[in-house]
């Protein structure tokens, strides 16, 4: 079965109560239409083409393998959206799916172009059960199944509005007959676009079947054109999010409060505790604590670690670290396995070999620290001389005493140790003590 994946994403979100492209908002910190990508590739659709506007730049949300067509400026609706995308020469299926749809499932695009394959209709069009469908259109099914026609809740008379089939917006098409049907459909006459919608009278007409596929869960149907919506459909996500952590042997303690990105993974045995962020492309290994009110982003936490009340952003921890509590290891870090680092601490730009303790309120930035070392509270790198950044180096299991001021760029070697309230502006050899301020160099 071929299935091409036509993705309409020019619209602009006026009742977003903000500036910019409407499919740029983020669900689980994903742009909106970079998800309804995602489950068009999942459900093995090729080629997938986005049409968008052209004061919008999507390539980076979409990826190098979409291609995307730009709708004309003077052709307005959803059918005039379709038409741009150019896929309706060849034969086979197109499933047609909105840019701010982020919670529809690779099953049901894959469900809806199977149906349109064996029923060998022109149409499938994707419909819910809403108790209250409120301003959406009401589709009109014969008892067969067959749609009969999509009606706007505007337009309805009493017994249509009366309706809980609810159109999801999602439709299958036969492509070739659609290249067919689009150029016919009519303008509005009363905002002047045209809707893809009146494809379904068009077929009617042509003597073609108009099937119909319910949509078992109507969350999947949720449309983020306002504010009030995308909060909705960000609250569906988090909780399918959270599911699939669970299902995969990770204990959420209080799930409600774990806030997850999509793409994050986490190893079975973990144990994410209240208040905990996942973000970006984190991942953290078997066996881990993560939180309480730890937030991390793009990074990676190996096996049995613990981050405690902390923060970690681009950075990458060795196997049974510690992390807090009330750390802070911003980008650029790279902390070896059984190392400690305690409270108050920031890092930044540093790379810990393994089994490094950094004791609390302490800064170490632009550092590369040897196997074994010791860093003493209060202990911190001064890297910055007002222009330009510098480089400390801390050699293995060296000791650096209780605030100790290293100005950059200052070696410390192996086996060398610097004095409590030590200020170190030379470096100080193997195996040798850096005493008082500034410090002199003692065996």
């Amino acid at each position: 079965m071929t299935c091409t994946a036509v993705i309409l994403a020019a619209g602009r979100g006026v009742r977003m109560a903000e500036s910019g492209p409407k499919v740029l908002h983020q669900v689980a910190g994903w742009p909106l239409v970079t998800h309804v990508v995602a489950t068009a590739r999942e459900a093995g659709c090729d080629p997938i083409v986005v049409v968008a506007s052209a004061e919008v730049d999507l390539r980076d949300a979409v990826g190098e393998d979409v291609r995307i067509v730009e709708q004309p400026p003077d052709d307005y609706g959803t059918a005039a959206a379709a038409q741009a995308a150019g896929v309706w020469e060849a034969p086979g299926t197109a499933v047609v799916m909105f840019g701010d749809s982020p919670l529809l499932t690779p099953q049901t695009v894959r469900d809806m172009a199977a149906r349109r394959d064996e029923r060998d209709a022109a149409i499938v069009v994707g419909w819910t059960q809403a108790p209250a469908p409120g301003s959406y259109g009401r589709v009109v099914m014969a008892d067969d199944g067959s749609v009969q026609a999509i009606v706007e809740a505007a337009d309805a008379d009493p017994d249509t509005y009366a309706l809980t089939s609810c159109n999801s917006g999602l439709m299958a098409f036969d492509a070739e007959w659609l290249g067919t049907a689009l150029p016919r459909v009519p303008q509005s006459p009363a905002t002047g676009e045209r809707y893809l919608t009146a494809a379904v009278e068009l077929a009617i007409a042509d003597g073609r079947r108009v099937a119909s596929h319910l949509i078992v869960d109507p969350t999947e149907t949720i449309g983020c054109d306002d504010l009030s919506r995308l909060a909705a459909a960000e609250q569906v996500m988090q909780d399918r999010l959270r599911q699939a952590l669970m299902a995969g042997g990770v204990q959420l303690r209080n799930p409600a409060t774990t806030h997850l990105h999509r793409g994050v993974r986490v190893g079975p045995g973990s144990v994410l505790l209240p208040g905990t962020s996942l973000e970006g492309a984190t991942t953290i290994g078997a066996g881990s604590t993560i939180g309480p009110n730890s937030r991390l982003i793009d990074a990676t936490v190996g096996e049995v670690c613990v981050v405690e009340s902390s923060r970690v952003s681009a950075s990458s921890l060795g196997d049974r670290v510690v992390v807090g509590p009330f750390a802070h290891v911003r980008d650029g870090c790279e902390i070896g396995a059984d190392s400690h680092l305690g409270s108050q601490t920031e890092l930044k730009a540093a790379k810990l070999g393994s089994r490094v303790h950094v004791h609390h309120f302490g800064y170490l930035g632009d550092v590369a620290i040897g196997d074994g070392a010791n860093i003493g509270a209060g202990t911190v790198t001064c890297n910055f001389d007002g222009t330009a950044k510098h480089r400390t180096v801390i050699g293995a299991d060296a000791f650096i005493g209780s605030n100790t001021m290293l100005i950059a760029p200052v070696t410390v070697g192996e086996g060398a140790r610097t004095s409590a309230s030590a200020v170190v502006t030379r470096d100080v050899p193997p195996g040798m003590l850096a005493v008082g301020i500034p410090a002199r160099i003692r065996r």
